[in-house]
């Protein structure tokens, strides 16, 4: 049997998917990748790390993680998808939603008073999480952290995203309000480490 026989590949919204059924890998956009459950194996995953670290630290964290590389996801977006910044935001949005990221949309962008707004239906963390009781649920860390990290980079200066939570069991949806702010998200998650650290001497 031939290498080609055991390699298969489609392409969704643009994106090259490819498995490789012989060496079990799975490829999105080139990268390795690995597909889990929103429910259970991705909420069995993060759950409990969110409960030990606790709701503010653990956001942080996961906010700040999801915005390294997203110079990389903003340049992507001027150069590969289009050379305006809008419209690659949009396609760029809809090849990650290949990958169950959610459906994008930028209703409002004003790049003068730095002022943006983005919303994603359907997104995987309010998926995951949409069946907890509601003092469970911790937001969209990993969204907002990209959403910060894309927007700096597209106004030219640091933002903050504030998200607004719908949990509708049809269709969640996160709505960001982006503007420009002082503070990174790493120097809040240093913010928050110095206070627990005063907590505890």
């Amino acid at each position: 049997m031939g290498v080609n026989e055991h390699q298969k590949s489609i392409s969704v919204n643009g994106v090259g998917i490819s498995w490789n059924t012989q060496t079990v890998d799975l490829r999105f956009f080139g990268i390795p990748s690995t597909l889990f459950w929103n429910n259970p194996s991705l909420l069995h995953l993060l759950q409990p790390l969110e409960q030990e670290l606790g709701r503010e630290l653990f956001n942080l964290l996961v906010a700040h993680s999801s915005s390294l590389g997203t110079e990389e996801d903003y340049h992507a977006m001027v150069t590969q998808f289009s050379d305006n910044f809008e419209e690659g935001f949009l396609l760029w949005g809809k090849a990650v939603s290949a990958a169950g990221w959610g459906l994008f949309e930028l209703p409002y962008m004003d790049a003068e008073t730095t002022n943006a707004e983005v919303i994603v239906r359907n997104p995987w963390e309010l998926s995951m999480q949409k069946e907890l009781p509601d003092e469970e649920r911790w937001g969209c860390p990993f969204l907002q952290g990209k959403i910060i990290g894309i927007f700096t980079h597209a106004f030219g200066r640091q933002c903050w995203a504030d998200q607004e939570l719908v949990y509708d069991i049809l269709e969640p949806y996160v709505r960001f309000r982006i503007y420009a702010h002082d503070d990174t998200i790493y120097d809040k998650l240093q913010e928050l480490r110095r206070q627990n650290r005063q907590i505890k001497d």
